[in-house]
């Protein structure tokens, strides 16, 4: 996998990692929380957590703005939040002003199928891809 990509994905995942435990303290919900049970789960459509950060809630996922940047994310089929696609890893370098050599989302999902192929990704089927943490 392209160095280039691996540090992008890490820095999502680390700062969702960080996020999703204060949202879910805030807000008054378990982790981990399927799609499904985020679907159904009773809190404000938007809203701010004591400590700052912004959320709104959309489908399976949300997005969280915080100092210094934002981040959408959904949850998994097992209440996974590390999942991502082309679109959530360019959004986020852009939102937080990372450092990466990707110009659109499309470049990064060129990358994305070669670590796909390489074995370094899974597909979820929807959406979704996953380091694949068996290489």
């Amino acid at each position: 996998m392209k160095i280039e990509l691996r540090e992008l994905i890490e820095a999502y995942q680390n700062k969702a990692s960080e996020l999703i435990p204060r949202v879910s303290q805030a807000l008054g919900f378990q982790l981990p929380i399927t799609n499904t049970d985020w679907v159904g789960l009773d809190i404000a459509q938007r809203g701010k957590t004591s400590d700052g950060l912004h959320y709104f809630k959309h489908g399976y996922g949300l997005a969280i703005k915080f100092d210094g940047g934002e981040i959408d994310l959904d949850f998994g089929d097992n209440g996974e939040f590390d999942g991502f696609d082309g679109w959530r890893l360019f959004r986020f370098a852009e939102q937080s002003n990372l450092k990466t050599p990707y110009k659109d989302h499309r470049e990064i999902e060129v990358d994305m199928k070669e670590a796909e192929s390489n074995g370094h990704l899974r597909y979820s089927g929807y959406i979704l891809y996953y380091l694949n943490n068996d290489q």
